[in-house]
């Protein structure tokens, strides 16, 4: 298996000398699909940590401004943050079991919606359960979860961690235009899991998770596949876990563009990463083969509409691909990460992105164009049948 979970780092070293002082005292409860509910033992851990944050991993003792008491405070209110941060694969696994039987339709969507907290701030997410396949012989069935937070509420918490953010760079942060510090406090988080499900106990064998969160225009995302020893793997994994070396981007700050720039500021902003090497499995061909190297995909629109953003004040062109068209672009975009791209609507290009990480949920947002081209974009987009291309940039 492979994950990331950084921001967790000092939390999961707390805890494991903590666990490990206590090693045959801990018990965890879960529910009959597979879900924490209770975790024993929570006092002595919690003791325990306060002993290793007095006296320092180091020998040196942790200052209240390190966060690691607040860390504390936190669990001793909700212990069942101890599982997260050491066992996070438990909650995955648990997504998708069941302990009685349950009937879906083949492709047919079925949402559900709930809230989070974040921060004090209630946070509505919207999960979208598809059933893809089932096979008779193997037992087995694949199911699909996206979810997506409410990006106005979602922004709305974090803001005090942006503002955080841009005291660092308070000086820059003076020179910015409205469209760019509107960008910096955007905010969005996404979630996209695909699950092979036993059909004989409702038991998960293999699961994929991709955690997408964007704020302060920084990207986070952790990867993370979990598969049974002794069942074959199915699930298509995206490149950056099947790579054999991942690429660490040259990354640095550049002069601040013109004030006439649009919303999509912040591609600007950093210089675009360099294209994958050739010991990557999707490799930069040269000469007459790079025009056959990715070909270009033709994606059928499920529905266009021109929104206002109700953090930035200005107009979008919203995109959503009908569900085929979505599986294909996925693919598209986890192929040429690092590389830039041309999106054409009537053999004309109205966008440029570079890609710098997949889109999983077939929705497309083009912004920085005045209001009635985007209108006049969307009327063509609405006819029936109508397609964008999206290929390579020549």
């Amino acid at each position: 298996m492979a994950y990331g979970k950084p921001l967790l780092a000092l939390l999961s070293i707390l805890l494991a000398s903590a666990v490990q002082a206590f090693p045959c005292d801990q018990t965890i409860v879960l529910s009959l699909n597979g879900n924490p509910r209770d975790l024993s033992g929570v006092d002595q851990i919690v003791a325990h940590m306060r002993e290793v944050a007095a006296n320092g991993p180091a020998g040196v003792p942790a200052t209240p401004q390190s966060g690691v008491y607040d860390i504390i405070a936190k669990l001793e209110a909700n212990p069942l943050q101890i599982v997260t941060a050491l066992l996070p694969e438990a909650q995955l696994l648990a997504t998708g079991q069941s302990y009685q039987a349950e009937t879906m339709e083949i492709e047919q969507a079925s949402a559900t919606s709930r809230d989070e907290d974040y921060g004090g701030v209630s946070v509505p997410v919207t999960s979208t359960w598809t059933l893809k396949s089932t096979d008779a012989t193997a037992r087995t069935a694949t199911l699909s979860l996206s979810e997506e937070a409410d990006a106005a509420a979602f922004s709305q918490s974090q803001q005090p961690a942006i503002a955080n953010l841009m005291t660092g760079f308070a000086e820059r942060a003076k020179n910015l235009t409205a469209d760019q510090l509107a960008s910096l406090k955007r905010a969005s988080k996404s979630r996209s899991v695909e699950l092979v499900v036993s059909l004989n106990d409702g038991s998960t064998l293999e699961a994929s998770e991709i955690v997408t969160v964007a704020a302060g225009g920084t990207t986070l995302r952790t990867y993370t596949h979990i598969l049974r020893e002794d069942m074959p793997a199915s699930l298509p994994l995206p490149a950056v876990l099947t790579a054999k070396d991942l690429q660490t981007p040259d990354l640095h700050i550049e002069p601040l563009p013109s004030a006439k720039a649009g919303p999509g500021i912040l591609d600007k902003l950093s210089t675009p990463p360099a294209p994958p090497t050739a010991s990557q499995d999707t490799t930069v061909a040269t000469g007459n083969d790079r025009a056959k190297e990715i070909a270009p995909v033709s994606l059928e629109v499920k529905s266009a509409e021109v929104t206002l953003s109700p953090m930035s004040y200005d107009h979008g062109l919203n995109i959503v691909l009908t569900p085929e068209s979505a599986a294909t672009f996925r693919d598209f975009t986890q192929a040429v990460l690092g590389r830039q791209t041309q999106m054409l609507i009537n053999d004309k290009v109205v966008m440029e992105p570079w890609m710098r990480e997949p889109i999983m949920d077939g929705r497309i947002v083009l912004a920085g164009t005045d209001r009635k081209d985007l209108e006049a974009m969307a009327e063509q987009l609405r006819v029936p049948g109508a397609k964008i291309l999206v290929r390579l940039r020549p």
